[in-house]
């Protein structure tokens, strides 16, 4: 035997589509040999891997999947994984693709090709990514060469784009490696070339040198260096490398600071040497000491080198970018480093002594939103890292902030970048740290049903439920005792935040968490000095804590997607701000001028150096800790910042204007409810307010119990005064600002102010928006997008000058209708229906669509006045893709059925339920599936105590079942009962949710019941339910032909019914004596003592009678006799 090709893992979503993972699996099946679908079947189940095993369980049951093909589970399992995405989204997608500065073109066309494939482009593809490369691409020069290209296909663009990117890499590489410029750190030497020869081979002779900084393209008058002091003599207006005193100074001219890694007193000089023996690929490196430097500081530039933050000195002289192997190692110690190549490039120092030149690494530079591929030279030792002229060549630094940049102070940017891991799009998770939830043993389960979703919310509450389930914050459950309902939130932006109605459940017998909330005056008395604000938020705060696994089954929320348990602290539950108070506050202590109100961090300092030092402390503990924030909410060195409901600046705590705008307009209470939340309201401000509790003394009274509730005008007066007191001190302006942007919530939510809102305006805008697109198409455009249709253009040119006798594909439909088209106002016709063009015809269908009538309605509406191939299929998928159509349908027609199997012996399969709350009580129904015979067990509180109680009763009688069917109800999903099951060897199997026909027989047994209840009365329940059980069990049952009694015990049970037919031994009785009345009328009556002389009849031959004498009696009619020879 052979052993098997390849091998198949098990299929993770993560990793790979479906689609990739079938064309493997059909690949092993081919390099295996294996085509029957049968033995397919059986390795998809096998491989596929528990977790899509079991949503294939639940996508088919109660069906198996093994009762299924191969290709229906691949299909099943398609449509599960990969549904059919929207071709508009993937169009849209596909046009907004432009290539990324990393990317190379084979890379960005490949990307293409994958976006195109679900748009539908058809024979249009290579147009479509023809357009899209030459626009998409982010070099000018390419694209000016693909745009002067006449008749350009995608092939030759493609063929252009990667031949022009190629040359421009091999360009780099030569310009790099040939490069023979003098720089200030490195030095060329040539052979035996004097100092004339080298000038020329660098300047032109006609074009004038400008002295102060020796560039060539602008006057010394108009240098920006004119300014400058000049390390080398001094002087200002001129830079060194220009100084015409440098050859006084020995030939050397100071340009850099120094290197902190060479010494407290030594600096990179240049070096210009007019003949050398070496090769001419030898550079030298100078370095000499000097006490000179020590106030001269160096121009310095931070990069991005493969995705770190390095510091570079500039260089404007060294042709090539070098780093030592020390500053190599350090950088990329955590990390995987870039290649270092081996190269023929040479260094030495000043001195003539040669430098250990490692290699040359290719990394990805990336200053601001420029990102290149360059060459960086790797040297032993240590020291600054330089910026060489490649380098600067390819990056348009932004001088004017380089020179402002001092090397020793930290910037904001620096920063952020440090810690920019805090700041990235994911979910965190808080290390060290697990929530924990403390409820008594002796708490009883609390289980609600779902809540139903508004058909418009539930693609979103869909979504929000598959991106908690992708970022593994919840997980699937099948059955729980503890289950809470979810309230949908909708969010500013229109998107979903689910919350568990704790309240319901977990939260009425949990022991709360103990840790104060910060009082809102504490922690800004920590501000106190703070000149600047950051204010950070954190990011879905809560979840980023992990509860432990034993209170994960409170937190179990029940949704119509079903059960799910929550894997991190979810929002709702009570013990959750206290938990995340206590933890970030442990997070962040002893760092001054940070204040934390749970998941809002307000960091400050006395001076913008404290700042920023607390600023990357507090990075740096989140950082460490595990934790994100959330991007967008960011307000960073603010000199005011609003937070927990006021406006906090360097002079201190200030009311907000929305708020004294809100609060002064705000409507007269209108009872003593109102009156109370708005007393706590300008209680919430009372640091503002002197002697409010006297001024608002009146108010008060109208809360006490004997006082009746009346408003009069001292009572309005005592409102618009509360605030004079305050406001005479300010010259303001009132703005109103929409509550969403509130930072806490407060009264204002229960108080609004009356009065025109956002919303008008919103809504006139919407209006404008949809007037421009929804404007009807004419016969204009349609005009226009004929000549633009690369088809219909043809067809319209055939139309006018006549038709081919052979067409390609995309013609034949209007080949065979060329004898009734025609052309209108340069618009093709069909009879008297125009032909939409492509580019028009989704802004029929939406035209046609946007009543929202039915397909027959659009498709008789469409046939009247237009038409294009395939129009039908087109009206169709309009009505099918929208939301509204499909949300407000009715129901599709019910699937086949599908009965249970008839099992072939009595209680092999049982089916319960519960009946009621019917006549005061619930009712624990049970039928046999094979005999039908029902058991009916009376309750008070259908329990899983109680239920199992009643079926271990009626399982001692009757025995334990091999399978029991019920419905999702929590008595039968409980843990309780499910071991219950286990132990005594039962299957269990649950009918589908809201679908009671699948658990037919028992929903049916409860409807016989009811009914048969229903009509007994002036009877106890128990004597009505023993009636009606006798009389189901001996009446034959209609599928069976057999009374229940007779299919279990094969027996009839006795009725008195059964009074009505006569007693059998009576019947036999009477039957004997007829029969002897009717033999006894032709027959005599004999008998004989002992001794006396008879004849007997002979059977052995011989006489027919022969003598015999009776010797004794043995029966009415019977006797013994002798014969004559003694014989018996």
């Amino acid at each position: 035997a052979t052993g098997t090709i390849g091998s198949l893992a098990a299929f993770d979503v993560k990793v790979q589509t479906w689609e990739e993972y079938t064309e493997i699996l059909e690949q092993f099946f081919v390099a295996n040999e294996i085509d029957d679908e049968g033995k397919q079947r059986a390795i998809l189940i096998s491989v596929v891997g528990a977790q899509t095993y079991s949503v294939m369980r639940n996508i088919l049951s109660p069906t198996k999947p093994s009762e299924r093909s191969y290709q229906q589970l691949v299909t099943m399992l398609k449509d599960h994984f990969n549904p059919q995405p929207s071709e508009i989204v993937q169009r849209f997608k596909f046009d907004s693709r432009t290539k990324k500065p990393t990317e190379t073109m084979t890379e960005y066309v490949a990307e293409l090709r994958c976006l195109a494939q679900d748009c539908n482009y058809g024979a249009t593809l290579n147009q479509m990514l023809r357009d899209r490369l030459v626009c998409g691409i982010d070099d000018d020069r390419i694209q000016r060469r693909l745009l002067s290209e006449t008749n350009l296909t995608f092939e030759t663009a493609l063929k252009i784009a990667v031949a022009a990117e190629t040359a421009s890499k091999n360009v780099l590489d030569l310009k790099y490696k040939t490069s023979e410029q003098v720089c200030n750190s490195v030095t060329f030497h040539g052979k035996k070339f004097d100092q004339r020869q080298k000038r020329n081979t660098y300047e032109d002779k006609d074009i004038r040198e400008c002295y102060r900084c020796g560039g060539r393209n602008h006057k010394a008058n108009e240098c920006r260096f004119k300014k400058d002091k000049c390390y080398g003599c001094g002087k200002i207006g001129h830079l060194a490398k220009a100084c015409r005193n440098k050859g006084k100074q020995g030939g050397d001219a100071v340009f850099e600071k120094r290197g902190k890694g060479l010494g407290p007193h030594r600096a990179f000089r240049v070096s210009e040497t007019t003949e050398s023996e070496e090769s001419d690929e030898t550079f030298t490196l100078a370095c000499v000491k000097t006490d000179e430097l020590k106030k001269v500081k160096p121009f310095t530039v931070e990069l991005h080198v493969d995705g770190k933050l390095v510091k570079f000195e500039i260089d404007t002289g060294s042709s090539v970018s070098l780093m030592t192997e020390e500053k190599f190692k350090v950088i990329w110690k955590d990390t995987v480093s870039p290649k270092v190549k081996t190269t023929k490039v040479k260094l030495k120092t000043y001195t003539g002594e040669p430098l250990e030149v490692i290699g040359v690494a290719d990394v990805q530079v990336k200053y601001q939103q420029q990102e290149k591929k360059m060459p960086l030279v790797v040297v032993k030792g240590s020291g600054p890292c330089l910026l060489g002229r490649a380098w600067l060549e390819g990056l348009q630094l932004q001088w004017s902030e380089i020179k402002l940049i001092q090397s020793e102070e930290v910037t904001l940017m620096q920063v952020l970048f440090r810690h920019e891991e805090v700041f990235k799009e994911e979910l965190g998770m808080l290390k060290g740290t697990i929530a924990t939830l403390h409820v008594p043993k002796d708490a009883s389960p609390r289980f609600f049903r779902p809540r139903s979703v508004p058909y418009a919310l539930k693609p979103k509450v869909e979504e929000e439920i598959n991106r908690l389930l992708r970022e593994k914050i919840i997980s699937p459950v099948k059955y729980a005792e503890w289950a809470a309902p979810v309230v949908p939130i909708v969010k500013p932006d229109g998107s979903i935040r689910l919350c568990g109605d704790y309240k319901l459940t977990v939260n009425k017998v949990s022991t709360l968490e103990q840790y104060p909330i910060p009082r809102v005056e504490d922690l800004f008395a920590r501000l106190d000095g703070g000149k600047q604000f950051t204010k950070l938020d954190m990011s879905h705060a809560y979840q980023q804590i992990i509860m432990d696994e034993h209170s994960k089954k409170y937190l179990t929320v029940n949704t119509h997607k079903g059960l799910f348990t929550y894997n991190r602290l979810p929002f709702g539950v009570a013990s959750a701000p206290a938990i995340f108070q206590r933890t970030m506050e442990g997070l962040l202590q002893g760092i001054p001028g940070v204040v934390v109100y749970l998941d809002d961090i307000l960091v400050t300092g006395g001076n913008l150096v404290n700042h920023l030092k607390t600023l990357e402390n507090v990075l740096m503990k989140l950082k460490e800790a595990g934790l994100r924030l959330k991007r967008g909410k960011f307000v960073f060195l603010a000199d005011e910042v609003e937070y927990l409901g006021h406006r906090v600046d360097a002079q201190g705590l200030h009311p907000t204007g929305t708020k004294v705008k809100a609060i002064d307009e705000a409507p007269e209470p209108k009872n003593v409810t109102e009156l109370k939340v708005y007393l706590g309201l300008l209680n919430y401000y009372n640091k503002f307010l002197p002697n409010l509790a006297t001024l608002l003394a009146p108010l008060h009274l109208l809360l006490r119990k004997d006082t009746q509730w009346t408003w009069k005008n001292h009572n309005k007066k005592l409102l618009k005064k509360r605030w004079a007191v305050m406001l005479q001190a300010y010259q303001y302006n009132i703005v109103y600002k929409p509550g969403k942007y509130h930072q806490n919530a407060d009264a204002l939510s229960r108080l609004p102010v009356p009065g025109e809102g956002e919303g008008d305006e919103t809504k006139d805008q919407v209006l404008m928006m949809e007037l421009m697109d929804d404007s009807p198409v004419n016969a204009a455009q349609i005009r226009k997008w004929t000549l633009q249709d690369g088809t219909l253009s043809k067809v319209h040119e055939y139309v006018l000058q006549g038709w081919p006798v052979e067409v390609e594909s995309l013609l034949l439909p209007y080949y065979h209708r060329r004898d009734a088209l025609s052309v209108k106002n340069g618009c093709v016709t069909w009879g008297a229906r125009i032909i939409i063009p492509l580019q028009g015809r989704a802004t029929v269908l939406k035209q046609l669509h946007q009543t929202h009538s039915g397909m027959s309605r659009m498709k008789g509406l469409a046939r009247s006045y237009m038409w294009w191939p395939c129009m039908d299929q087109d009206v169709e998928k309009v009505g099918q893709n929208c939301d509204v159509c499909q949300s407000l349908k009715k129901a599709p027609a019910q699937a086949p059925l599908h009965p249970w199997e008839w099992t072939s012996s009595p209680w092999e399969r049982l089916h319960v339920d519960y009946a009621g709350p019917f006549l005061g009580k619930m009712f624990l129904i049970l039928v046999d599936s094979h005999s039908k015979w029902m058991e009916v067990y009376p309750v008070i509180h259908a329990t899983s105590t109680v239920t199992i109680e009643k079926l271990r009763s009626c399982f001692s009688t009757h025995g334990l079942p091999k399978m029991l069917v019920s419905d999702n109800a929590t008595c039968f999903k409980s843990e309780e009962f499910e071991t219950f099951m286990k132990r005594n060897g039962i299957q269990h199997v649950t009918s589908a949710p809201y679908h009671p026909s699948s658990n037919g027989l028992a929903e049916r047994a409860v409807q016989t019941f009811k009914e048969g209840m229903k009509k007994m009365k002036d009877e106890t329940v128990e004597t009505r339910v023993a009636r009606f059980l006798f009389t189901y069990r001996i009446t034959p049952h209609a599928t069976t032909g057999l009374s229940p009694a007779q299919m279990l015990m094969s027996r009839k049970l006795r009725s008195t019914f059964d009074l009505l037919l006569a007693d059998l031994k009576t019947r036999v009785l009477n039957k004997q004596q007829k029969q002897k009345e009717g033999h006894d009328k032709s027959c005599k009556f004999r008998s004989f003592e002992t001794g006396d002389s008879v004849y007997v009849r002979n059977y052995n031959g011989g006489p027919k009678w022969i003598p015999a004498v009776v010797e004794s009696c043995t029966g009415p009619l019977s006797y013994k006799t002798v014969l004559g020879q003694g014989q018996l």
